[in-house]
């Protein structure tokens, strides 16, 4: 088969009447390109593009802000369109991949040419599958089966190059050619649209009017420079993953919003299922032992309430930072007491925020439908396992290794303060000598804490969103080379030697970079935008890192650049499962049973996290700060001392044995859309006022005491 059989060309075009009503093959070419050429159907987004001078892989936090805010499915559709609309599915002789705006801005400038009297030429390029195939724009192994069968399965950007190849060859035949193409893919067939028009007075025709129809010759040109450039492209690597990126983007965004919403519609009813039956105890912060859970699950609905946009909270944070630093240059205060106000002031907003929760739902019926076995057994205040491998079991570990985990990585954060808190002061030259056994229990009781984390982590590891993470990856390494690009161009001193408009082509062809004429006409605008791009990646990247780290999870990269993350937790499972044996007894209904290794490693734990205890306690009655002792957990430690001597004598550890108790039905509210709107309603509104009343009561708040090292 002939080049002309593998890449067929065909022609037609449009001329406005002399009658000014319209053309010979439609009046109206600009919309052609908008709403035929570029109908999302038809066309797949190709990456890296701009959205309004901005990276296109803005697009993705755009779509994560949206899923945070939007307010239904038909919201979030109609903000991710109004937010992409038809980017990234057109390219031109400029670009392979044209922004919306530039795409409606490049059909403007079609459709004004047409009523100046230029002549429009609408083409079509049609291609052999075989012949792409060859070239590796169709892989090898996909076979077409249905119509849109080529969506996500064709390597669009080198494609798209090609044909820009092909188009710029057949411009030595144009004054000044300019187009808009499109690679279509929801045929039986991949195909090329082209709305082309000669902006200079081109080849005229004995009426006047511009000629139209394209010539043998031109058409070669087309298919040679087509031919020419997949032939040199033909060792680069597929490039058809930017699509299914962008698909796999819509959906996990999707998912997300699901999610959330399920999760915030379905809290009121998960609340008003563990809320006691003395509806008089419904108070945030009360200390009461039965509000301990509604506490938790409300403490965890208003704070995703106000993280959503229009919450008014970032005002009310605003107002807090602008409080504590007033605090602090009147009181003299330092920049960690000044932290704790904020702290307190964004604690005080959720508290009220519970209370506006709780007092909506005293006004619903206490009993509007019965609570499921699950629920039920999620309500109880205290349960015990059954040891019969059924839902109360699966309910009970499920609830105690998560508590565990927090309880441990909490202990773990604290301790790991107080070990920084004392190496500032050792640098300070404020600690005595004495004190490094105050020192070596909080190293030891950190170590400890951050193990029994890290085992429980091994039991609650759900799902790992691998598929969310490695798109944030791909995204934080699009924003750091764009910031590399900009230093590049903002470095390259040539450009200052050039006229604005000229700057700004510039930094597009050669660094893919918009804002080159801020260089030349207020350079500092651009290096503002270059610092204040660098700092917010610096944060963003850091967030990952961290969210990877709490996950156990590590990111490395595949020879081929692609990012792979897997799970490696910080301690092998093996040495740490047994370290809290003494609080295993509940779990089990007989002597507890363990592996020699398990025993040694408990007892050497149980030696060192003792004789460091002890060491510490011993500074601290010498030292008169016996009231500091209250911050360690004395219980804990009195109990794995009597567990590791019990160990050391040959005696079985025993199961603790539970009461018999009993599974209360309880009742809850409909899981409801509008009971949420509503308790949102009520958050808002009273946030202000608030704030003001944590204000009044801020000044009388008691500090903790601090260590004497």
């Amino acid at each position: 088969m002939g080049l002309k059989e593998s890449i067929v060309v065909r022609s037609e075009y449009t001329i406005k009447n002399a009658s000014k009503k319209g053309g010979s093959r439609g009046g109206t070419p600009g919309n052609f390109v908008l709403q035929y050429m570029s109908r999302e159907d038809a066309t797949e987004i190709v990456t890296p593009v701009t959205v309004d001078g901005e990276p296109f892989g803005d697009r993705y936090r755009a779509r994560r802000e949206i899923t945070d805010t939007a307010a239904s499915e038909y919201d979030l559709d109609r903000r991710f369109y109004k937010t992409q609309k038809r980017g990234g599915v057109a390219f031109n002789e400029h670009e392979l991949s044209l922004s919306y705006r530039e795409l409606v801005l490049s059909s403007k400038e079609i459709q004004d040419a047409f009523h100046e009297g230029k002549t429009v030429m609408k083409t079509i390029i049609s291609f052999d599958e075989e012949y792409l195939r060859k070239y590796g724009i169709i892989p090898h192994d996909f076979k077409f089966h249905y119509r849109g069968d080529f969506k996500g399965n064709i390597d669009q950007l080198k494609l798209r190059y090609a044909v820009y190849s092909g188009m710029e060859r057949a411009s030595e035949d144009y004054d000044d050619l300019h187009y808009v193409g499109t690679i279509q893919v929801d045929t039986g067939h991949i195909h090329c649209h082209l709305a082309m028009v000669d902006m200079g007075v081109g080849n005229i025709t004995e009426d006047g009017t511009q000629r139209g129809k394209i010539s043998a010759a031109t058409k070669n040109k087309i298919r040679h420079g087509i031919d020419t450039a997949l032939i040199d492209a033909r060792e680069v690597h597929f490039m058809a993953s930017g699509v299914r990126l962008d698909h796999a983007n819509r959906r996990l965004n999707y998912d997300q919003f699901t999610y959330k919403n399920m999760k915030l519609y379905g809290a009121p009813q998960q609340i008003m299922t563990v809320l006691p039956d003395d509806r008089e105890l419904w108070h945030a912060g009360s200390g009461r032992k039965e509000m301990e859970q509604a506490d938790r699950l409300c403490h965890t609905y208003v704070e995703r309430m106000l993280q959503r946009e229009g919450s008014g909270f970032e005002d009310s944070i605003l107002t807090i930072m602008q409080y504590a630093e007033m605090r602090q240059r009147e009181e003299n205060l330092d920049d960690g007491q000044k932290e704790d106000i904020v702290k307190n002031g964004r604690e005080a907003a959720i508290k009220e925020g519970m209370n506006n929760v709780y007092e909506i739902l005293r006004e619903c019926p206490m009993a509007v439908q019965k609570a499921t076995p699950v629920q039920n057994l999620a309500a109880q205040e205290t349960l015990y396992p059954s040891f019969k491998n059924d839902l109360q079991d699966f309910v009970y570990r499920l609830r105690i290794y998560r508590e565990r985990h927090n309880h441990h990585k909490m202990e773990a954060d604290r301790f790991g303060k107080y070990v920084r808190d004392y190496e500032r002061e050792r640098v300070n030259g404020n600690v005595s000598d004495d004190s490094y056994m105050l020192y070596g229990y909080f190293k030891v009781e950190q170590e400890y804490q951050d193990m029994l984390a890290g085992k429980y982590a091994h039991f609650i590891r759900t799902d790992i969103p691998v598929d969310r993470l490695v798109l944030e990856y791909v995204e934080l390494s699009q924003r750091v080379r764009r910031i590399h690009s900009m230093t590049l161009l903002y470095e390259d001193h040539s450009v200052r030697g050039m006229e604005a408009d000229n700057a700004e082509e510039y930094g597009r062809q050669k660094y893919d970079v918009y804002g080159g004429r801020y260089i030349v006409e207020t350079p500092e605008i651009f290096k503002e935008r270059i610092r204040r791009n660098k700092n917010q990646y610096l944060e963003d990247y850091a967030e990952f890192q961290s969210r990877l780290d709490s996950m156990q999870l590590v990111l490395t990269l595949n020879d081929d650049g692609s990012p792979h993350i897997r799970y490696r937790p910080k301690y092998r499972f093996e040495d740490v499962r047994g370290l809290d044996l003494h609080e295993l007894k509940g779990d089990f209904n007989k002597p507890l049973e363990f592996s020699d290794s398990i025993r040694d490693a408990y007892i050497c734990m149980a030696k060192r996290r003792i004789r460091a205890y002890d060491a510490a306690c011993v500074y601290l009655d010498g030292t008169g700060q016996s009231q500091m002792k209250e911050r360690f957990d004395s219980g804990d430690i009195e109990r794995m001392r009597s567990t590791y001597k019990d160990m050391e004598a040959g005696r079985q550890i025993e199961p603790l044995q539970h009461p018999a108790g009993e599974i209360r039905q309880r009742s809850t509210i409909m899981l409801d859309r509008n009971t949420h709107m509503q308790v949102q309603e009520a958050v808002y509104q009273k946030l202000p006022q608030n704030i003001l009343k944590w204000q009044d009561e801020e000044n009388n708040r008691n500090k903790e005491p601090e260590y004497e090292f």
